[in-house]
């Protein structure tokens, strides 16, 4: 019967139309690229409340030619760092280097004709993601790591034991390796 068919298809569009469900709540930590002009009234801790335009911030890059500008936007997005609400962020990226959309071919039929890759699971990336962030949370829970020294870190999630070690970086920025 078409019925079975018509709710699968219907169930994927719910939980596609879910990742662009605006959200509320507390902005903890919002630092936009450098490389980016930003149109924003936001700052780390602010509240959304539930009545805003879900476009709470505007990015744009400027470039020599289209190309340039799309790479300087998609590592500009990158670059953004955004903790406390869910962002449409990867996806922005995602088709910013898409193939398609990098020459120019995105039409009114891009987001579907391409829904595998800009709908990834990202379970495994997601989960990779909150271990980095306690492992800096670990190394210096209260001002950030300020030495350029190593820091060894040990985390155990469930039976799983993560080594890496987090090295301080400019401007605040830190890297992480696995070990």
């Amino acid at each position: 019967s078409g019925f079975a068919e018509v709710d699968e298809v219907a169930q994927a569009i719910a939980l596609g139309a879910n990742a662009f469900l605006p959200q509320s709540g507390t902005l903890s930590l919002w630092a936009p690229s450098p490389a980016l002009r930003v149109e924003h009234g936001l700052r780390s801790g602010a509240e959304i409340p539930p009545y805003y335009d879900s476009m709470i911030a505007k990015l744009i890059a400027h470039g020599a030619d289209r190309d340039a500008a799309r790479r300087k936007l998609a590592r500009g997005l990158s670059e953004t760092l955004v903790f406390g609400l869910r962002t449409n962020q990867d996806f922005l990226i995602d088709c910013l280097e898409n193939p398609v959309f990098a020459a120019g071919g995105a039409t009114t039929a891009f987001i579907g004709a391409n829904e595998a890759a800009l709908f990834p699971d990202r379970g495994a990336e997601e989960a990779a993601a909150a271990v980095r962030a306690g492992a800096l949370l670990h190394a210096a829970p209260d001002v950030g790591v300020t030495h350029g020294f190593p820091t060894p870190v040990r985390l155990k999630r469930g039976e799983k034991i993560y080594a890496m070690c987090v090295f301080a970086g400019p401007r605040g920025r830190c890297r992480i390796e696995s070990g």
